[in-house]
């Protein structure tokens, strides 16, 4: 559960960016550069370079400057710097929220959700999570579904309340399981670990220590 909880981006977005990046040569050269800074935990890095491909947008470009700021925010977190990455987050919400791109709203929704509840802003969290999953089950979009029930397990296990958090945490299990979409190895591990905190911290000590047998401690 230490894990930071910040998924990637959907395909389709990435493809509308690099349509984009085609006719503006020094944004896709800053955002290539700061992405690739990003996967080799140059966190830093990866934070200038993106700056710098949000000032070669104009305020026309709606939707490149989203996801700028939302991969912005990945980094700010990845980076513990939770304030800018609320920041990038609130405001890569608003705009796609004003597109009306209910997917990338969700996905910054459930980004949104995670900085709250590291900060320790429970209720915010689970509020704002609770709106990702109702715009996930609408678009049927049933992996991010199961990344933001994950997530609002998490809220709830850092609250101290593990029974709630496991139900949540089996719901997003029993939603992979049934719905057979594919979900990352490493966010599988993840949540069986955080189903195996939750059960642990039940004192189910039975049901843990399978779910827990060569994953990462808390």
């Amino acid at each position: 559960m230490s894990r930071t909880v910040y998924g990637v981006l959907l395909c389709c977005v990435l493809m509308q960016a690099n349509a984009f990046a085609g006719e503006n040569p020094d944004y896709s050269h800053f955002l290539r550069q700061g992405r690739a800074e990003y996967r080799m935990g140059h966190f830093a890095a990866a934070t200038s370079l993106l700056l710098n491909a949000l000032h070669t947008l104009t305020p026309a470009d709606h939707r490149e400057r989203a996801l700028v700021l939302l991969e912005l925010g990945h980094a700010y977190a990845s980076a513990d710097e939770l304030i800018k990455a609320e920041q990038a987050y609130t405001e890569s919400f608003g705009i796609y929220k004003q597109l009306s791109h209910n997917i990338q709203t969700t996905i910054a929704l459930r980004a949104l959700g995670a900085i709250y509840s590291a900060q320790g802003r429970h209720d915010d969290a689970v509020r704002v999570l609770q709106k990702a999953l109702k715009l996930s089950r609408t678009e049927r979009a049933t992996r991010l579904e199961a990344q933001v029930l994950d997530i609002i397990g998490v809220a709830y296990y850092r609250q101290g309340k593990t029974s709630k958090a496991s139900d949540f945490f089996n719901q997003a299990l029993k939603l992979v399981s049934e719905s057979g979409v594919q979900f990352d190895l490493s966010d599988l591990s993840e949540l069986l670990n955080n189903l195996g905190n939750a059960y642990n911290g039940q004192q189910k000590y039975q049901e843990a220590e399978p779910l827990l047998t060569g994953c990462s401690p808390v």
